[in-house]
């Protein structure tokens, strides 16, 4: 008799599970996750529907809402240090709206507990999806048997907390070509992708690296907005084309271009930050509010690259002393940091000040 086994690995059906999970969460449908003796079914606030909670209505179970400190904390005025449970006493989709996405702070007449494990996962797993990291558990009893009779997708906590590490050291170059650009004519760029699911990620190449043991580097997160539109609120495309400027001149450098659009929490998400900026918030409070924190950018998949093209020092072309520090942090030797400013203007003097007072950015304003 022959014997079937799988085909992946441990780590690889984690993997697998949870984008299938993310997409299902997007989607509007519930992923269960399970932690400790405790489980729950999940749904994506975001994603709700009068369709979804007319479904949840039907289910006998203890009904919360999950909110990141840093949402509850503006929402409540308080000062929580985790994830946090909101108990509600009504299922309607305006008081589920107004705890997910109203920017201003709202009356405290809930019971509110600091949660543990389960429910930093739960965050976690919406920030990865990237999508409004506040999340519907519904504690039933038999989820086993209901996620078996509905094909619900059953995740554990530590392949949730393993995610971007597992990804991020699944990048292979998968293809590489030259490439002609307005400020460098002798280019190349390659694609470093997971093998099942994950983001893929860039490297520009710009002239020859062949003599250049300690080359100069950018790493630059994807701004939609900025190196595609050309917008004046931040100086993500100047600071872009000024760094390929720069490696042409100089004879050789690396661009990383890391997808990881408005510091870490997706197009959609920098969307709503730039509306809470219009309102009088600065693009640090608008993260709060989201509930995120103020950068939640992994460099883990830079790393990755340089190590792929055989690269151990560089010379970094950044503000960001996060940058060097993480960089460092895996093995890769920093032997100098190049300033990189770009132009200060009317329309993003507020956004390069708040850099620099809050995130550390070393900017001359």
């Amino acid at each position: 008799m022959s014997v079937v086994k799988s085909i992946f690995s441990s780590s690889e059906r984690s993997i697998i599970k949870l984008e299938r999970a993310m997409l299902d969460l997007k989607n509007g449908l519930p992923v269960a996750i399970k932690a400790g003796g405790e489980a729950i079914l999940l749904y994506a606030c975001e994603a709700l529907s009068d369709l979804t909670l007319s479904m949840v209505k039907t289910i006998e179970a203890e009904i919360t809402i999950s909110l990141p400190a840093s949402r509850a904390n503006h929402l409540f005025t308080t000062s929580y240090e985790r994830t946090v449970e909101v108990q509600l006493e009504s299922l309607d989709i305006d008081t589920i709206k107004d705890l997910c996405f109203s920017s201003m702070a709202i009356e405290n007449n809930y019971k509110i507990k600091e949660g543990g494990e389960l429910s930093e996962s739960i965050t976690s797993l919406l920030k990865a999806a990237e999508i409004l990291p506040c999340g519907l558990i519904v504690r039933l009893d038999k989820l086993d048997e209901f996620c078996r009779l509905n094909g619900i997708c059953e995740l554990d906590p530590h392949s949730i907390a393993s995610y971007n590490n597992e990804i991020a050291l699944e990048l292979t170059e998968v293809c590489r070509t030259n490439l002609k650009l307005y400020n460098a004519s002798k280019a190349r760029i390659a694609c470093f992708k997971p093998n099942y699911g994950g983001k893929e990620h860039y490297a520009i190449i710009i002239g020859d690296l062949s003599t250049n043991n300690e080359p100069v580097i950018r790493i630059h997160s994807a701004c939609f907005t900025g190196d595609l539109l050309g917008s004046l609120s931040c100086d993500c495309g100047e600071q872009l084309q000024s760094s390929i400027e720069y490696m042409n001149k100089a004879g050789s450098g690396i661009i990383i271009y890391l997808k990881q659009e408005g510091r870490g929490i997706g197009l959609v998400n920098k969307l709503r930050a730039y509306e809470l900026q219009q309102q009088g918030h600065d693009t640090v409070e608008a993260n709060h509010i989201l509930g995120y924190k103020d950068d939640e950018r992994e460099f883990l998949p830079a790393f990755v690259i340089l190590q792929k093209l055989g690269i151990s020092k560089v010379k970094l072309l950044s503000n960001n002393p996060k940058k060097s520090s993480e960089l460092e942090k895996y093995g890769i030797k920093v032997v100098e940091i190049i300033p990189h400013q770009a132009v200060i203007t009317e329309h993003n003097n507020t956004y390069l000040r708040t850099k620099a007072s809050k995130l550390g950015h070393q900017i001359d304003i």
